[in-house]
């Protein structure tokens, strides 16, 4: 389900890049980006996630944009990756993000991820 917090676009399709990019520097830029990038990924854009094979799994991109549940991006947030066919621990490693920063971020997958 999508909330979206005073503040926050008001619908789904509000939601762009710029909107998730914050989230994305404090909660994955640690271990996905730099110079030796955690399974040799980077997350730089949306362009590194929209329709990229996953590594850890072959059957779900990391986004399919506009539907989050084909997302794996979105199963290593909640924590439901095995569901998918996947595989690893949630993302963050430091343990499960707020419900309002997952909201956030399948908003912005639901919005078509630009």
């Amino acid at each position: 389900m999508v909330v979206l917090l005073a503040g926050c676009p008001t619908a789904a399709g509000d939601v762009v890049w710029e909107d998730v990019e914050p989230l994305v520097h404090t909660e994955c830029a640690g271990c996905h980006g730099g110079a030796e990038p955690e399974g040799d990924f980077v997350i730089d854009g949306p362009a590194s996630l929209l329709d990229v094979a996953s590594a850890q799994t072959e059957d779900m991109p990391l986004v399919t944009a506009g539907d989050p549940l084909q997302s794996y991006l979105w199963h290593k947030l909640e924590n439901t990756q095995r569901v998918a066919g996947g595989s690893g621990s949630v993302m963050p490693t430091s343990g499960l993000l707020p419900s309002e920063d997952v909201d956030l971020v399948e908003a912005w997958i639901a919005a078509g991820a630009l």
